[in-house]
């Protein structure tokens, strides 16, 4: 059953020419996959509702907030639990496979850890990594490329 609906997926995927475009461009990213680039194609409208990656972030609910009253009460900064659950989690996933299969994330996560950061905190470091890159590469409209490689 799962392989029937996903080839359907596919198939309405590949109708539409302009988000067949975007998905390649968005699956070509180490942690992204089927469910992640169609979630955000979905949520984002194909990036026609959100004009940067900060703003996609904010509405995931990715993004640290800081409690403050006037001028005496302040708390420090903490992820809304309120908000788009759903496309959150599905992004944890993505961050997790990213991590092991992208060797800049995972020295990254490992880096920021050794600092004394905690699992969430760095998670959502990451989320939002992966936010910028599925930006950039549809903004620029060329598959992902590991730089690092390259580099001799």
């Amino acid at each position: 059953q799962i392989k029937a609906i996903e080839a359907s997926i596919r198939t309405a995927v590949e109708a539409d020419s302009r988000i067949k475009n975007t998905y390649d461009l968005l699956v070509s990213i180490p942690g992204i996959g089927m469910l992640n680039a169609l979630t955000t194609i979905i949520a984002t409208g194909n990036f026609t509702r959100f004009q940067t990656a900060r703003q996609y972030a904010k509405f995931c609910c990715v993004s640290p907030l800081s409690r403050q009253s006037g001028t005496s009460v302040r708390s420090g900064d903490h992820v809304s639990h309120a908000g788009h659950n759903e496309i959150k989690s599905i992004l944890t996933e993505g961050a997790r496979s990213a991590i092991h299969h992208d060797a800049n994330l995972k020295s990254y996560y490992e880096r920021k850890r050794a600092q004394g950061k905690t699992h969430g905190c760095v998670m959502n470091a990451v989320k939002f990594k992966l936010i910028c890159r599925m930006f950039a590469v549809v903004q620029r409209q060329t598959p992902y490329v590991n730089v690092e490689r390259y580099r001799g």
